[in-house]
């Protein structure tokens, strides 16, 4: 897990009219840091009420919302296809694996590779 910046905490400081520097050397943060989340809490539609009402996570949510996007590092295998279409005869993995392959490249999608270990001779 990566270390997550202390929002709440600078937060509480900027009310108490702690200023950057001051902030920065009791929670052990950068003044980059401190200044976002200031500037950030300027620009920010909630007031400090409201703030104080949300946990931490929600926080840090409202001042970091890049860090919360999903990354799939792989195009999504849609299973109830797959299910369906191993019922019929003569379709196999493999088959539908290929299939997949070939999608995921005609849409530039990323796709795990596959790679057979029994064809490889140690």
């Amino acid at each position: 897990m990566f270390k997550k910046t202390k929002v709440r905490q600078i937060l509480e400081l900027l009310h108490k009219d702690l200023s950057a520097r001051e902030i920065s050397k009791t929670l052990k943060v950068s003044r980059n840091s401190v200044a976002f989340v200031k500037e950030s809490y300027d620009k920010c539609d909630k007031d400090w009420d409201e703030i104080c009402l949300m946990n931490d996570d929600e926080i840090y949510h409202l001042f970091y919302p890049h860090t919360f996007r999903p990354r799939n590092r792989f195009a999504p295998v849609d299973y109830s296809y797959v299910h369906s279409e191993l019922k019929k005869v003569g379709v196999t993995e493999m088959l539908l694996w290929e299939e997949y392959c070939e999608k995921c490249n005609a849409q530039g999608i990323s796709h795990w590779t596959y790679v057979n270990t029994l064809d490889k001779k140690s």
